[in-house]
């Protein structure tokens, strides 16, 4: 048998140049696919990254929610108790001041008076209470109002 005649071409043979060419061709197609398959696995990080990323979000937003509802339900919550504690206070601030007028004894008028007092500083605790939770809820109104300063101070 008789070997096919080569045509050797710049000091290479057809047979080595086809050969050359498909080693290559195989590495290129190699390389390609590993691109790919590279590609495709950012892409699968990516869409599981969008994924956590979404899901955080709707986390973030689920406890904002619930802050604003909470925060809401305090503001209401000290309004209403400001109220019920209010009322009855007025009513013992005012009994207790009847009571210190009417009263003859100078010691039990100091202590009606000092009943007179804690209710006061009661009012006025809750009233800043109160004042905080519209402050808290925007709807706290200011108003221009003349003064002196030197009772302020």
């Amino acid at each position: 048998m008789t070997k096919p005649p080569v045509l050797i071409l710049g000091g290479r043979s057809d047979m080595g140049l086809a050969i050359a060419h498909r080693f290559a061709n195989a590495r290129l197609l190699a390389d390609v696919s590993e691109e790919k398959r590279r590609t495709e696995q950012l892409g699968t990080r990516l869409a599981s990254q969008l994924q956590a990323q979404k899901a955080t979000e709707r986390e973030l937003l689920a406890a904002k929610e619930q802050a604003e509802r909470a925060a809401a339900s305090k503001s209401e919550f000290l309004a209403n108790m400001s109220h019920e504690i209010r009322t009855p206070l007025n009513a013992v601030s005012g009994l207790a001041h009847l009571l210190q007028r009417d009263m003859q004894d100078p010691l039990a008028r100091q202590r009606a008076g000092k009943i007179v007092e804690a209710a006061h500083h009661l009012l006025s605790l809750i009233n800043d209470i109160l004042d905080l939770s519209k402050i808290e809820a925007g709807k706290l109104e200011l108003e221009a109002v003349d003064f002196s300063l030197e009772s302020v101070l």
